[in-house]
């Protein structure tokens, strides 16, 4: 059986170390070059495209229908409504002057004084409406009369 060395594996003799110095280099080399490739192309289509909820609105409207603000909304930001009509008062009027504002400043102006709510979701905005606090039920009299309140001697002690 023959052993092999490990210069004989490398490349043998003085050039051993060398080409492992110049194989590392050019590793890292080509590492950093793709890394480097990998962070422009990943880089460059967020520079290019500017996130909706970035935009600014611009709106001015005077006794206007809020459905007719919402399309106006979905134009200059590329979001998409999303609601039922029984919940969202579409034909309230409404007069707005908004100059470069985000969504959220522009939907909280619009929807200001009701009860719709809003989620925005990748590019959807959901509306909804809170739900009203009910209020507690109250017991009727003969029911609170019925009940009877234990006298400090029946209590028993600990």
């Amino acid at each position: 059986m023959k052993k092999i060395f490990s210069t004989q594996i490398m490349g043998g003799g003085k050039n051993c170390e060398r080409m492992s110095v110049n194989g590392l280099f050019r590793a890292v080399r080509t590492l950093a070059l793709a890394l480097t490739l990998t962070l422009a192309f990943a880089a460059n289509p967020a520079q290019a495209q500017t996130p909706a909820q970035e935009k600014t609105i611009t709106l001015q409207v005077t006794n206007a229908p809020v459905s007719t603000v919402m399309k106006q909304i979905e134009n200059q930001s590329g979001y998409t409504f999303f609601y039922n009509t029984k919940d969202i008062p579409l034909s309230r009027n409404v007069t707005l002057s908004i100059a470069n504002e985000n969504i959220r400043t522009t939907l909280d102006k619009l929807f200001q004084g009701t009860n719709v709510t809003y989620s925005i979701d990748d590019k959807s905005i959901i509306l909804s409406t809170r739900q009203q606090a009910r209020p507690p039920r109250r017991t009727n009299s003969s029911a609170a009369s019925s009940t009877r309140r234990a006298s400090p001697s029946s209590v028993p002690r600990l």
